[in-house]
């Protein structure tokens, strides 16, 4: 990890692609945080500056991670990559932390907005220092997303487009979750297409439909069981869901100041989740 990490973190700056995400955030950041201070609100804190630039991040993540993979596929140096030494783990942990390591600096750049704001008044300071931790961790998620989609394409553009499309659903589901239908039928059709949709990934997987198959008809079982014996299981099963995957949701703690580890759990098992579904996939590929 150690040889690819420097490697990887060069080329954000050989391409011009770490320039170009620092310079636009920061940019955007600079004027969000201008704005909110000239004009200033009841709710104009530095946190709430931090909490709304993460959109703005959301939507610029994939200039770190459309790359990372799905270029080395495109120019068939992936094939070097899987016949050298180095583990897949290790090539797929160096690019994430370089891209990690690119997005930790520009978020330290923004430590300074604070700094300015001390000189002219009192900031409170853990509250800050805890918005930043949110901040951060998200973002990795994301950047962990952006790295297994990218392992699954060699086409850099649909690697960027799908890693924005899935983020904004990441991003907007808390928004229309409340317009989902909470009825126990709804949440049980609901959880049959989501089996059936785990399962074709187990398909894409392994090719082999006796066990695709056998798994499909042992979960529909299963919910079939559950639906007759208490239909109650299912209703709101929707919205639970779909909150229980709501990024924002889970990081609006951080942004009051609190330090829930919960939270900070559910970013540590999404990262490592879409870290090992990287690997998975390019292990695969690298036996078929």
């Amino acid at each position: 990890m150690l040889t690819i990490l420097p490697r990887e973190l060069k080329s954000y700056f050989q391409t011009a692609t770490g320039y170009i995400f620092m310079i636009v955030y920061l940019m955007l950041f600079g004027i969000y945080f201008t704005y909110i201070n000239i004009n200033p609100t009841p709710n104009n804190a530095y946190t709430v500056t931090i909490e709304n630039m993460v959109f703005i991040f959301v939507l610029l993540s994939p200039l770190l991670t459309m790359k990372a993979l799905s270029e080395e596929r495109k120019n068939k140096t992936d094939q070097l990559l899987l016949t050298s030494p180095k583990s897949v783990s290790a090539i797929v942990l160096g690019k994430f932390f370089a891209a990690i390591i690119l997005f930790f600096i520009t978020l330290l750049i923004t430590t300074l907005y604070p700094i300015i704001l001390s000189f002219f008044g009192d900031i409170y300071l853990p509250t800050i220092v805890i918005a930043y931790i949110g901040f951060f961790f998200m973002g990795c998620t994301f950047i962990g997303l952006g790295i297994f989609i990218s392992s699954l394409t060699e086409n850099q553009l649909i690697a960027g487009v799908s890693t924005l499309g899935i983020s904004m659903i990441l991003w907007l589901v808390e928004a229309i979750s409340s317009r989902f239908p909470v009825d126990s039928f709804s949440g049980f059709i609901f959880l049959i297409i989501l089996a059936s949709a785990l399962n074709g990934i187990v398909y894409y997987f392994s090719k082999n439909i006796w066990l695709t198959m056998s798994l499909t008809i042992i979960c529909v079982g299963i919910l079939c069981a559950i639906f007759y014996a208490k239909k109650s299981f299912f209703e709101g099963m929707i919205k639970r869901f779909s909150d229980w995957f709501s990024i924002p949701l889970h990081s609006k703690d951080f942004y009051l100041g609190i330090l829930d580890f919960s939270d900070l759990i559910y970013f540590i098992s999404l990262i490592c989740l879409f870290l090992y579904f990287t690997i998975f996939a390019i292990e695969r590929r690298r036996w078929t």
